[in-house]
C-alpha cells in the first residue's frame, strides 16, 4: 500500500502555516488520495493503475500549495503582515494580486488543453470579426457625423406635388425661395444633369485630353458645406448672371492634372475645346457630389432657366444656428403658398419639405445595415452559446478541482472570479484576432467598392471600432463564463462537498446544456430564415421580366457641350453620325441612343394633355409620364416588343408630323377601356409638341424593384437631346468598349463617352445591394448552422459520456444496439424539435422587420420556413448520429465490472 503521507509531504509546500495545521492538511489530503486509490481498485484497476490514478488526483501541486496557504490561517509573522496591510490601498493591491494569480492560473489551464483553447478562441474570433466589420460600416455610414462644419445644419430641399414628394425645383422658384427665406445662412442649388450622375467632360492637359466629371452649382454652394477654397475664391452672385466661364478645380484634379501649379488661379484651361478660367481650387478632400473634379456656375440667363414648370435644380441649404428645422420648414411652406397664388398655373399644390443631408444620403441604407448588424450579432450570440456549452462540459471535468479549492477555503466569489478570469483570457485574444480578421475583411470590402454605399472610404477600424471590439470581447467573455458559474455555484456547499457529491452538477448542468443547444438551434433557424428570404428575393430580382433583352448590349453615356453644339440641328447631326459610325462596325447588329435607357436613371417626367379632353387649368393637374427622346432603332436595339401599331421609321423625321410611342402602363393608366393608337397628345417640352400615338410597346423597368412606369417616346430628331446614352447590340458581344470608343473619337475626340458597361453589368449593379445583403446574411447563417451542429453534437456526446453506465446496463439486460441508437437519437431530435419550434416562432416575429428588403416574397414565406427547418433538422440528425453510434459500441461487460 502506498505511503500517501510521505507522498504528500514530498509534493506540498506549506511553509507559511503553523506546524500543527500543516500536519492536519497532510493527513487530510493523504486520506483523499487513499480514498481515490481504493475506489480505483474497486473499479477493476490494477494496483499500479490505481496508484497512478490517485497521484493524478491533484494535478498541480504548486497551485494546490498556494491555494492551501492562501486559504488557511498564517504563521504569526504572516498574520502580523496582513493586519498591517488593512488599508484601502493595500486592499486594492491585494485584489490586483489575486486577479493576476487567477489570470496566470487560467492561462496555465488553457495551455494544458491547446486544442480546446484554439477551438473556443477561433469560434469567438469569428463572431467578433463579423460584428466588428459590420459595426465599422454602420459607424462610418450612419453613426459618424458627416465631414462638414456643423453637418446637422445642412438640409436638402425636396419639392412636393400631388403626384410625388421627391421632386426637383424649377430655377425661378429656387430664386424666389432664396430671396425670401430668412431661416437659412446659405441657400444654394446644383444641377448634375440627371439624378446624381456628374456630367462627363474632356479636359486638355499637358499630358493630353483626360475625362473628368463636373457639376453645375450656384453661388453659396461651398459655403453650405463650410468648405473653403485652398486657393482663389468660390462662386459669387455675379457668376450666375452671365457666362463668365469660371470654374473651380477639386484639390485632387489640381494635383493630378496640373501638378499642383501654384499659379493656376486666373489661368485659362481648355474643356471640350472651349476656354475656361480657373477662379479657385477647393480644399483637400471636398468633392461633393460623388467626388467631381470640377464645378461650373449655374447661369440663370438662358431661356430654360426661366421656365417655372421645368424642375431640375436640387437646392441644398444651411439653416441658421439655433433655428429649428420645423421653423425653417414652416417658412418654406409660407413662401410656397405665396408662389401658388402668384403663379397658379405652375405652382398649384406645390410644396417643399426639408430633409437632413445625412438622411438623404443614408436614409434608405439604415434598415438594411441594421438588419445585417442584428444578424451578425445573432452569430456572435450563437458563438457565445457554443463556447458556453464547451465550458460547461469542461467544468464538469473540473468539479473535483473546484471542490478541493472550496474545501480548502475558497469562497464563491473567488471561484466566480476564477471562472471570469478564464473567460476573459479566451475573449480578449479572440477580440484581437477578430479585429485583425475584420481589418482584412474591410480592406477587401473597400476594394470591391459597392458604389451604392456612401462614405465607403471612411469605413475603417478607427478608435470607435476599437472600443466596440474591446467592449464586445469583455461582454462575450462574461456571457460565456456565466454558464459554468451558474452550473457550479449551487453545489458549492460544504455539506455536499463533505458527502463527496461532486457529481451533483450532472443534472443541472445537463439541463443547462440542453437549453443552450435549443437556443443555438432557434437562433440559427432565425438566421437561416432571414438568409433564405433574402436569397429568394435576390433570385426574384435577377429573374424579373425587364421588358427588354439585356444580353449582348454595351452601354455608355455622354453629354454635348452647348458651346460646341449650340443648335438642335448640330446635336442631331452628331447623334446621327454616331449611330451611323457605330452601326457600321463589324459585328454590330443595331445601335440606338436615348435620353434614358432601362435600368439607368435619366431624364424626367413631362406633363401632357390628351387632345379632345378638357385641359386642366394648372400644370399640377395635368397627366405626366416619363419622357424619352430616342433614335429610330431604339426598340429594335433593346429588343422591346412593339405590342400594337408601329415603331419609328424613315418616314419620321425633323419636318414630318410629330409622332410618339407609348408603353402599355401608359395606355393602362390614361386610356383605360379605349384605343390609344391614332390619338394625339400635347407634350409640354417648352415648345408646342402635338404628337400622334403611332405605337404601343411593352413596358420596361427603370429599376429591378418597381414595375414599369408610364413612358412616352419621341424621335430625337423631333426633340434633340444634349445628354444621351448609347446602346450597342452585338451578338456574342463581339464589339469591345475600346472599339466603340475609338470609333466615336474619330467623330469628335473632345466628346467624352464614359461608363462603358454591358447591360448585364448594369443589371448586376442594380441588384448589388440585394446581392450583398443576401451574401452577408447567407454567410452568417452558414456559420450559425455549423455552430448549431457542433452545439448539439457536444450536448449529445457529453450525454453519452454521462450515461455510459446506464447504457451498459441496458445492453446487459438485453437491449439491442438499435434500441440504444434510437434512444440517443430521440433525445437529440427532441432537443432539435424544441429549438425548431422556438426558431420558427422567432422567425415569424423578426422577419417582419425585413419586409422592406424583400422583393416578391412574404416575410413569412411558408416554403422558406419549411426549407430551412428541414435543412436544420437534417443537420441536427447528422450531428446526433455520431454520438449515437458511439453509444451503441459501449461494452456491457466492462460496464458491469465497473458497477
Amino acid at each position: 500500500m502506498p505511503d500517501w503521507k510521505s507522498f504528500v509531504r514530498d509534493h506540498i509546500q506549506l511553509n507559511e502555516l503553523l506546524p500543527a495545521r500543516q500536519l492536519e492538511i497532510i493527513e487530510d489530503v493523504a486520506q483523499q488520495l487513499e480514498d481515490v486509490y481504493q475506489e480505483a481498485l474497486r473499479n477493476g484497476l490494477t494496483e499500479s493503475q490505481a496508484e497512478a490514478t490517485a497521484e493524478q488526483h491533484i494535478p498541480d501541486w504548486q497551485w494546490f500549495s498556494n491555494e492551501v496557504s492562501r486559504s488557511q490561517p498564517r504563521s504569526r509573522a504572516s498574520q502580523n503582515l496582513i493586519e498591517h496591510s488593512h488599508s484601502e490601498k493595500a486592499g486594492l493591491r491585494a485584489m490586483l494580486y489575486e486577479l493576476m494569480r487567477d489570470l496566470i492560473y487560467g492561462a496555465r489551464m488553457l495551455r494544458k488543453n491547446p486544442r480546446f483553447t484554439i477551438i473556443v478562441v477561433l469560434t469567438i474570433a469569428l463572431g467578433i470579426s463579423a460584428t466588428t466589420a459590420i459595426f465599422s460600416v454602420v459607424n462610418a455610414v450612419i453613426l459618424k457625423p458627416l465631414p462638414y462644419d456643423h453637418p446637422e445644419q445642412i438640409l436638402w430641399v425636396w419639392g412636393k406635388f400631388s403626384q410625388g414628394d421627391r421632386a426637383a425645383i424649377s430655377p425661378p422658384d429656387f430664386l424666389d425661395y432664396r430671396a425670401r427665406a430668412k431661416s437659412f445662412e446659405k441657400f444654394a442649388a446644383m444641377h448634375v444633369m440627371h439624378q446624381f450622375v456628374p456630367a462627363p467632360m474632356t479636359l486638355n492637359t499637358s499630358a493630353g485630353p483626360v475625362k473628368i466629371d463636373s457639376a453645375l452649382v450656384t453661388a453659396g454652394f461651398f459655403e453650405v458645406f463650410g468648405a473653403r477654397p485652398h486657393a482663389g475664391r468660390t462662386f459669387v452672385a455675379a457668376d450666375e448672371q452671365q457666362d463668365t466661364s469660371a470654374v473651380i478645380l477639386s484639390y485632387s484634379a489640381w494635383q493630378e492634372h496640373f501638378v499642383g501649379d501654384p499659379q493656376i488661379i486666373g489661368k485659362s484651361i481648355v474643356i471640350n475645346q472651349s476656354g475656361y478660367t480657373v477662379v479657385g481650387v477647393m480644399q483637400k478632400g471636398f468633392g461633393y457630389p460623388l467626388d467631381v473634379d470640377l464645378w461650373s456656375p449655374l447661369v440663370f440667363a438662358s431661356p430654360d432657366m426661366q421656365q417655372r414648370k421645368f424642375h431640375f435644380l436640387r437646392p441644398i441649404v444651411r439653416v441658421r444656428e439655433g433655428m429649428s428645422i420645423e421653423t425653417a420648414q414652416a417658412e418654406l411652406q409660407t413662401i410656397a403658398s405665396q408662389l401658388e397664388k402668384q403663379y397658379p398655373e405652375s405652382n398649384r399644390t406645390w410644396r417643399t419639405r426639408l430633409e437632413t443631408l445625412q438622411e438623404q444620403m443614408v436614409g434608405n441604407l439604415r434598415r438594411p445595415l441594421f438588419v445585417i448588424f442584428a444578424a451578425v450579432s445573432f452569430l456572435l450570440l450563437i458563438a457565445c452559446v457554443n463556447v458556453a456549452n464547451l465550458l460547461l462540459a469542461r467544468a464538469a471535468s473540473r468539479q473535483k478541482e473546484i471542490a478541493i479549492r472550496v474545501a480548502l477555503g475558497a469562497g464563491r466569489f473567488r471561484v466566480m472570479m476564477q471562472l471570469l478570469a478564464e473567460g476573459l483570457l479566451i475573449s480578449i485574444p479572440s477580440g484581437l484576432l477578430g479585429l485583425l480578421l475584420a481589418h482584412w475583411s474591410l480592406e477587401a470590402f473597400r476594394t470591391a467598392g459597392p458604389d451604392f454605399l456612401p462614405r465607403l472610404q471612411e469605413v475603417s477600424v478607427d478608435r470607435t471600432t476599437l472600443l466596440f471590439t474591446l467592449l464586445s470581447s469583455v461582454v462575450t467573455g462574461i456571457l460565456f463564463s456565466i454558464a459554468p458559474a451558474i452550473d457550479i455555484m449551487p453545489h458549492l456547499t460544504s455539506e455536499r462537498l463533505k458527502e463527496g457529491k461532486y457529481s451533483g452538477t450532472r443534472t443541472a448542468g445537463g439541463r443547462l446544456r440542453q437549453m443552450l443547444a435549443v437556443c443555438e438551434i432557434a437562433l440559427s433557424l432565425i438566421l437561416l430564415a432571414g438568409a433564405g428570404l433574402l436569397l429568394k428575393s435576390f433570385w426574384n430580382l435577377t429573374h424579373v421580366d425587364l421588358g427588354f433583352q439585356p444580353e449582348n448590349l454595351l452601354t455608355m453615356r455622354t453629354s454635348l457641350d452647348e458651346k460646341r453644339y449650340p443648335t438642335p440641328e448640330s446635336v442631331v447631326r452628331f447623334v446621327e453620325a454616331a449611330m451611323q459610325k457605330l452601326g457600321s462596325l463589324p459585328g454590330v447588329d443595331s445601335v440606338a441612343a436615348g435620353s434614358g435607357i432601362p435600368l439607368i436613371p435619366a431624364g424626367g417626367d413631362r406633363f401632357f394633355t390628351i387632345e379632345g379632353r378638357p385641359a386642366p387649368a394648372q400644370d399640377a393637374d395635368k397627366p405626366n409620364a416619363q419622357f424619352r427622346a430616342v433614335t429610330k432603332d431604339y426598340f429594335k436595339t433593346l429588343s422591346v416588343p412593339v405590342m400594337r401599331g408601329r415603331s419609328f421609321g424613315d418616314q419620321d423625321h425633323e419636318t414630318s408630323a410629330k409622332v410618339v410611342i407609348v408603353n402599355e402602363p401608359f395606355v393602362k393608366k390614361f386610356f383605360t377601356g379605349g384605343d390609344a393608337i391614332g390619338k394625339r397628345i400635347d407634350i409640354d417640352v417648352g415648345t408646342p409638341f402635338l404628337a400622334e400615338i403611332v405605337g404601343i410597346v411593352k413596358g420596361t423597368r427603370q429599376n429591378l424593384v418597381n414595375p414599369p412606369d408610364p413612358e412616352m417616346y419621341v424621335l430625337h430628331k423631333q426633340a434633340p437631346m444634349g445628354y444621351f446614352l448609347v446602346a450597342v447590340r452585338s451578338p456574342g458581344a463581339s464589339v469591345s468598349a475600346q472599339t466603340v470608343r475609338s470609333a466615336l473619337q474619330e467623330l469628335d475626340k473632345e466628346v467624352a463617352f464614359q461608363r462603358f458597361r454591358t447591360m448585364n453589368e448594369v443589371k448586376a449593379q442594380a441588384a448589388i445591394r440585394n446581392r450583398l445583403n443576401a451574401t452577408l446574411l447567407a454567410g452568417a447563417a452558414a456559420i450559425a448552422l455549423l455552430l448549431a451542429a457542433v452545439g448539439i453534437y457536444g450536448v449529445l456526446s457529453f450525454s453519452v459520456e454521462q450515461r455510459h453506465q446506464e447504457i451498459g446496463v441496458r445492453l446487459a439486460l438485453g437491449a439491442q444496439r438499435l434500441d440504444i441508437l434510437a434512444l440517443i437519437l430521440r433525445y437529440g431530435i427532441r432537443l432539435a424539435a424544441i429549438g425548431l419550434v422556438m426558431g420558427i416562432t422567432g422567425a415569424l416575429l423578426l422577419t417582419r422587420l425585413m419586409q422592406t428588403l424583400l422583393f416578391e416574397v412574404s416575410p413569412n414565406d411558408p416554403l422558406i420556413l419549411a426549407a430551412v427547418s428541414f435543412l436544420l433538422a437534417l443537420v441536427a440528425i447528422v450531428a446526433c448520429l455520431v454520438p449515437a453510434l458511439r453509444a451503441t459500441r459501449i461494452d456491457p461487460l466492462l460496464t458491469l465490472r465497473y458497477e
